[in-house]
């Protein structure tokens, strides 16, 4: 690399690695994102194909994911992500193998939240909500908020059975 090239290329490295590293007040610069946390009432863990429905505002969303976890990934829209015991999917990648479905997640604040669940065409769980969210100092305290909620939707044993 030639003496130019460095001169322009270590700004630009340092303005890049400034955001890893904490302020004057001991905030880092981890982003927010507004958000919604639905957890199962109890994880679904029964085989086959689960469809997760969420209509928030009005703005239509969904995710597919199949337990026992296979070679194909997640149908999930951009909003939307589902979590198991030790796993997550988010956008339709899978980080690790789920045992079990036992939260939703949904990017945005929202008014109005309805979600179901269905496995393999069998409705599980459906639920209405209107989201309180908090705001949460997640780079520490006096370094901003984000506003977050967190919601429990009430799950049917597979063949409506109850719980």
């Amino acid at each position: 690399m030639s003496g130019k090239t460095l001169l322009w290329v270590l700004p630009l490295l340092g303005l890049a690695l400034a955001g890893c590293v904490e302020d004057d007040a001991g905030c880092t610069e981890i982003g927010c994102s507004p958000g919604l946390l639905i957890g199962l009432d109890r994880p679904l863990e029964q085989p086959g194909r689960y469809t997760v429905v969420v209509l928030a505002d009005g703005q239509a969303m969904s995710c597919t994911t199949t337990l026992p976890r296979s070679s194909t990934q997640d149908e999930c829209d951009a909003s939307l992500s589902t979590s198991g015991t030790g796993a997550m999917s988010r956008h339709g990648r899978s980080e690790a193998a789920p045992r079990n479905l036992a939260e939703v997640g949904i990017n945005g604040q929202y008014e109005s939240v309805a979600v179901s669940i269905e496995l393999d065409g069998d409705l599980l769980a459906e639920a209405a909500f209107s989201p309180e969210y908090r705001d949460v100092e997640l780079n520490g305290p006096g370094c901003g908020t984000c506003p977050t909620a967190q919601e429990t939707l009430p799950v049917e044993a597979p063949g409506g059975s109850g719980i």
